[in-house]
């Protein structure tokens, strides 16, 4: 797993906060708040991209050492409306077809092409006042796993069979 460097959430914090100053009232309160995030007083929203990389970082690090305290895990997808396969009509499901109509777009020479592409302003306006109504983790949806601060932790969901037997 790779994350961005600091020096790159620091420089697109930056820029976001160039384009959230252009804009409304509720925009601007945004960027001010991106301002005043510190080393020593972080803002802590998830509209913050030092702030989400140091919570990534963090909970990647916490994660693995839950992984490790347990050998059987269950995983949980969450699929949206436009993505959902009839139950028996999975083979019958392209992928790459649906990844294509979402990010791709036709090449001069006429070829099928994707390409990662930054949000630009107007879109940056738009999302980082919402996320930023959220502290980072907020929306973090976890099973068997408490948050004390900033830290996880691992709690049963039921009594382990074995216990008490000799």
């Amino acid at each position: 797993m790779q994350f961005e460097t600091s020096e790159d959430a620091i420089n697109w914090r930056k820029i976001d906060r160039k384009k959230l100053v252009a804009g409304n009232k509720r925009q601007r309160r945004v960027a001010r708040t991106l301002t005043n995030c510190r080393k020593t007083h972080r803002c802590g929203t998830e509209g913050c991209r030092v702030c989400m990389r140091e919570f990534r970082v963090g909970w990647a690090g916490e994660a693995v050492k839950i992984l490790l305290q347990r050998p059987l895990w269950t995983r949980c997808s969450i699929i949206t409306k436009g993505l959902l396969v009839p139950y028996g009509q999975l083979a019958n499901f392209d992928l790459n077809a649906v990844i294509k109509r979402r990010s791709g777009y036709v090449g001069n020479d006429g070829n099928h092409r994707t390409k990662h592409q930054r949000l630009k302003g107007p879109d940056i306006r738009k999302l980082l006042p919402f996320l930023a109504k959220h502290k980072v983790g907020a929306r973090l949806l976890l099973a068997g796993v408490r948050r004390n601060g900033h830290r996880l932790f691992f709690t049963p969901t039921k009594p382990s069979s074995h216990r008490g037997k000799q």
